[in-house]
């Protein structure tokens, strides 16, 4: 692999990575707000590695295509470099989260990350792959979860959330909220 294709990923991984987090920082305040469920987060890798993400081991995945799809991406596999293999994450993550948070901003959808579990292995639902655009690397694997049954077996839903969190929120973000719905609906057309 060439340089350049090593640093176009990088970019596109430190791209990814600041819009996860943005949106983890998103559904902690939420869940504070809304259901007054704390969540301490890990930062550093050393943390993360030994405890998850969180205290709480709660998952979090932004799918910046729900918002204009009848289905939700579960990640079963990522590469976080083009110079290692796909490993084990979302829901086969190696710290092995108890909840599995995703959504937009709009919705987020809360499962037990066992009961996601328990679904792929069914073998009845569609696997995708997810490629870096410029380059074609296979960055991440798993399968399509048509939103309905996502109601179904979720453990929580916070929906219509653009008009609901506001209110919580300071002014600089609630204006960083409305520039990233402008960039999904941009990138989405």
């Amino acid at each position: 692999m060439s340089t350049e294709t090593s640093v176009l990923n990088f970019k596109q991984f430190k791209k990814d990575l600041t819009r996860g987090q943005r949106f983890q920082d998103y559904c902690c305040m939420l869940l504070w707000y809304m259901r007054k469920t704390p969540i301490c987060n890990f930062q550093s890798h050393d943390f993360q590695k030994f405890f998850g993400e969180n205290l709480q081991m709660e998952e979090f995945k932004y799918d910046e295509q729900s918002m204009m799809s009848e289905n939700l991406f579960i990640e079963t596999k990522e590469r976080v470099s083009p110079h290692v293999d796909l490993h084990p994450a979302g829901i086969y993550a190696k710290d092995k989260p108890i909840k599995y948070t995703i959504g937009n901003y709009d919705e987020i959808w809360r499962f037990k990350r066992s009961k996601l579990v328990d679904l792929h292995r069914t073998g009845n639902y569609r696997e995708i792959e997810v490629k870096n655009k410029e380059t074609e690397v296979v960055t991440a694997k798993g399968f399509l979860l048509d939103k309905n049954k996502a109601n179904e077996i979720c453990e929580d839903k916070l929906e219509n959330l653009s008009e609901k969190c506001m209110k919580y929120m300071p002014k600089e973000v609630q204006e960083i909220i409305k520039s990233n719905h402008k960039t999904n609906e941009t990138t989405n057309q």
